[in-house]
């Protein structure tokens, strides 16, 4: 995956030469200094520090689109019950096409996929 492993060695660098990243969408995050010392981590150390550089941009940018996602759906009356992770529970049946969630961070298409149950548990 030379791609990614290039994306990856580019975030260590800019956590090491700027100490911010940003996420898809351009939110920033100021790194831990190394040298700091953290009551969760000790002594923070390079390694911890390239970890987050490359870490929080990827889950901060997929709670940027499950978040736009929630807007999304809230904007269209959806019965939102209960956001997991990646997944956005509803409560009723829904046809999702028109309401932009592929493309909830703009210029990325991402899939979206449906599935229905009839009950969660029989009583």
């Amino acid at each position: 995956y030379p791609i990614a492993f290039r994306w990856i060695e580019e975030q260590k660098e800019r956590g090491r030469e700027e100490g911010i990243v940003q996420t898809i969408i351009g939110r920033p995050k100021v790194l831990p200094v190394v040298g700091d010392f953290s009551k969760a981590h000790g002594e923070i150390d390079q390694g911890y520090m390239e970890r987050c550089a490359v870490n929080w941009p990827i889950q901060a940018s997929g709670a940027e689109d499950t978040k736009g996602a929630i807007n999304k759906l809230d904007e269209a009356d959806a019965d939102i019950r209960i956001p997991i992770h990646d997944e956005v529970v509803l409560d009723g049946e829904y046809d999702l096409s028109g309401f932009g969630l592929e493309e909830t961070i703009p210029g990325i298409r991402i899939p979206i996929d449906t599935d229905r149950i009839e009950r969660w548990m029989k009583v």
